[in-house]
Parts: C-alpha cells; structure tokens; sequence
C-alpha cells in the first residue's frame, strides 16, 4: 500500500495489521472490548453497571474510590 503525503511523494507504507480508520477496526475493536471487557466485568461485580458504546465506557459507581479502583482494575485487565 502506498501513502502520498502533502508534497505528493509516494512512500511504501509497509508493516501489517489493518489501515487506521479502516472499516473493520470499527467491528475488531468492538469484538474484543466484548470479550476482554464486558464479560470480564459482568464476572467480576454482577452489581456493576456500565455502558459501553464502540470503545468509550460509563461505569456506575457509588464512590470515588470505587471508580478509581475499577479504573485501576480495566487498565490491568486490559494490558494483560
């Protein structure tokens, strides 16, 4: 795949994985967000209740410390 930039170079843009902005990141991101988060929290806090849409979340705690420790939870959980 060539990439032509400003000055109308063209350069092989090389590396794997899909294009950013490309159509299927939309439905691969959206995949495993649904595997690797929702579900994980569904297990983890049945009383926990978030929305998610595409990669944004909403979490509803009663606490702050409790949204701090979950965000501190999601970020472990996602780096695994």
């Amino acid at each position: 795949m060539k990439i032509v930039n400003k000055a109308g170079e063209e350069t092989e843009r090389g590396g794997n994985g899909t294009p950013q902005g490309g159509v299927i990141i939309a439905l691969l991101a959206n995949l495993y967000l649904h595997f690797a988060l929702d579900k994980w929290l569904e297990k983890k806090d049945a009383e926990l209740k978030f929305v998610r849409y595409a990669d944004d979340i909403v979490k509803h705690c009663r606490r702050k410390e409790e949204a701090e420790n979950l965000q501190q939870d999601i970020k472990e959980r996602l780096r695994q």
